[in-house]
C-alpha cells in the first residue's frame, strides 16, 4: 500500500513540475540567538584578569586587554563594587575594580621619599632652622606613638586571623597600616636629618631632580591605579558566571540580536541578499524577521551534514527571545517553478 502511495505522490509531483504556476521555496533550520555585543571580563585562577570584547555581527574581537600583576603582589578583584543588583547598565558604568598591595605601597613610599627631598630643597634654600628641629623631633615622637598603637592592633588582628574569625582583607588592612606607621617615623627622621645637616647650594638642582623623578614615578603609579577602575564599554544586561577556568562578568547587548543559522550546503546556492528569514517562537503564535547579514564563508560539518553558518540581524530588542535559545528558523528564497521546486526537494534530506 505505502509502494502504491508513493508512486501516486510521484506521479502528481511529475504532472504538477509542469503546471505553469510559479511556487514559493523555503526551507528551515534551527538557529541559535546571540547579542549583538558582548563584553567579557574574566579572572583567571593564576590571577590575570582579561577583557574582551566580542562584535557578533562582524565576528570580530574589537577590543582585547589583559592585566598582568607581579609575583608575590596581593591582588584584589571586585566585581560591581557598587553592589548593584543584575539588572541593565549603560556605556561608561563602573563595574569592576581592582586593589594592589603593591602598588599601595609604593605609592606611598614614593610620596613619602617626595616629602624628604621636599624637605631637604626647603633646607638648602632657607637654611637650617632651630625651631623646624624642634618641630621635627615632636613629630617624631607622635610618630613612633601611631607605630606602637598600630603594632598592637595587628598584633590582635594577627592573632584573630589565625583563628578564622576575621576576613582576611581585615588583617591587611591592620597590616597596612602598621607598615603606614613605621614609614611615617622614617619620613620624619629623615626630615629631621635634612633640616639638622644642612646642604651645599650647588645641590638644589639635584634635589630639584630626584623630586621631579618622583613626581613623574606618583603620576605613572595614579594613572596605573586609575586604570584599575574598569568601565563597561557598552550598553546592556550584567551577569555573572562561575567555572573552573575562572569568574566572568558578561555584559550583552541585546538592543539587536545575531540569529546564527546553519544552511545546508545544497541550498546555499538559492540564498542571496533578498531572502528572508523568518524566526518562530515556541509557544507564540507570531513569527520575527530577520535580515541576512552574512553567509559565512567556511564549511562546517554539523550532523554529518556540510553547512555554511548564516548570520541574520533581528533588529531592536524582542521579547521572547533569549540569549543562547534555539529557535526555527524558515529561509525564504523566492518563488521558483513547480520544476525547479521538485528539483530542489529532491535534494533536501526528509529525515
Amino acid at each position: 500500500m505505502k509502494g502504491f502511495l508513493g508512486i501516486f505522490l510521484l506521479i502528481v509531483l511529475v504532472g504538477g513540475a509542469f503546471v505553469p504556476v510559479d511556487l514559493p521555496y523555503s526551507f528551515e533550520s534551527t538557529g541559535r540567538v546571540y547579542p549583538l555585543q558582548s563584553w567579557i571580563l574574566q579572572k583567571n585562577p593564576d590571577g590575570t584578569l582579561i577583557s574582551m570584547l566580542h562584535d557578533h555581527k562582524t565576528g570580530l574581537m574589537s577590543d582585547y586587554s589583559s592585566y598582568q600583576f607581579d609575583r608575590g603582589d596581593v591582588v584584589n578583584i571586585n566585581f560591581n563594587p557598587n553592589g548593584v543588583e543584575n539588572r541593565s547598565i549603560v556605556k561608561g558604568e563602573l563595574v569592576a575594580n581592582i586593589s594592589s598591595n603593591m602598588l599601595s605601597q609604593n605609592l606611598i613610599q614614593l610620596q613619602n621619599q617626595l616629602a624628604i627631598e621636599k624637605a631637604r630643597l626647603e633646607n638648602v634654600s632657607t637654611g637650617e632652622k632651630p625651631e623646624i628641629v624642634a618641630n621635627n623631633n615632636e613629630k617624631i615622637r607622635l610618630a613612633k606613638q601611631d607605630v606602637a598603637i598600630a603594632q598592637k592592633v595587628f598584633d590582635r588582628a594577627q592573632l584573630t586571623f589565625k583563628e578564622g574569625l576575621i576576613a582576611r582583607s581585615e588583617f591587611e588592612f591592620a597590616e597596612n597600616a602598621l607598615k603606614e606607621a613605621k614609614l611615617a617615623v622614617e619620613v620624619e627622621e629623615g626630615k629631621l636629618m635634612v633640616v639638622s645637616t644642612g646642604q651645599k647650594p650647588e645641590e638644589i638642582k639635584l634635589v630639584e631632580a630626584k623630586i621631579k623623578s618622583l613626581q613623574n614615578q606618583i603620576a605613572f603609579n595614579n594613572t596605573t591605579n586609575d586604570n584599575y577602575n574598569i568601565f563597561s564599554p557598552i550598553n546592556g544586561q550584567i551577569r555573572y558566571e562561575s567555572s573552573p577556568e575562572g569568574d566572568r562578568m558578561i555584559v550583552e547587548d541585546t538592543s539587536n540580536y545575531v540569529l546564527f543559522v546553519p544552511i545546508k550546503l545544497s541550498n546555499t546556492a538559492f540564498v542571496d541578499s533578498n531572502s528572508v528569514v523568518e524566526i518562530e517562537l515556541m509557544g507564540r503564535d507570531t513569527t520575527l524577521e530577520a535580515t541576512l547579514v552574512d553567509m559565512g564563508g567556511k564549511v562546517e560539518i554539523l550532523g554529518r551534514e556540510q553547512v555554511v553558518i548564516a548570520k541574520a540581524l533581528v533588529p531592536n530588542f524582542k521579547e521572547g527571545l533569549t540569549i543562547g535559545m534555539p529557535v526555527v528558523s524558515r529561509i525564504s528564497v523566492g518563488e521558483v517553478t513547480p520544476y525547479e521546486y521538485l528539483e530542489r526537494s529532491m535534494k533536501v534530506d526528509f529525515k
